[in-house]
């Protein structure tokens, strides 16, 4: 049976597909990551002590976060204008 991607996924259900896919994410790290605004907001808070999130929403934040160690901190270096 094919994932629907409009299944809504748990914290639990979000670290067994995060360890599926090879980059596993605990559970206390992705209520870090949401409480610090670096996690999709849920898609369905019926019950807001237990956020849901859909498939889709999940698999899209996965595919797009930075690599494990990058420095998110750093600001590039852009060029200073010439003065007049």
């Amino acid at each position: 049976m094919a994932d629907n991607p409009d299944d809504l996924l748990s914290y639990t259900e979000i670290v067994t597909l995060t360890e599926q896919r090879g980059t596993p994410i605990k559970r206390n790290s992705l209520r870090a990551l949401r409480a610090t605004g670096r996690m999709p907001d849920p898609d369905d808070l019926t019950f807001p002590d237990r956020p849901r999130w859909r498939r889709d929403t999940i698999v899209t934040w996965l595919d797009t976060r930075p690599g494990k160690g990058a420095r998110t901190d750093l600001r590039r270096n852009l060029p200073v204008p010439p003065s007049r």
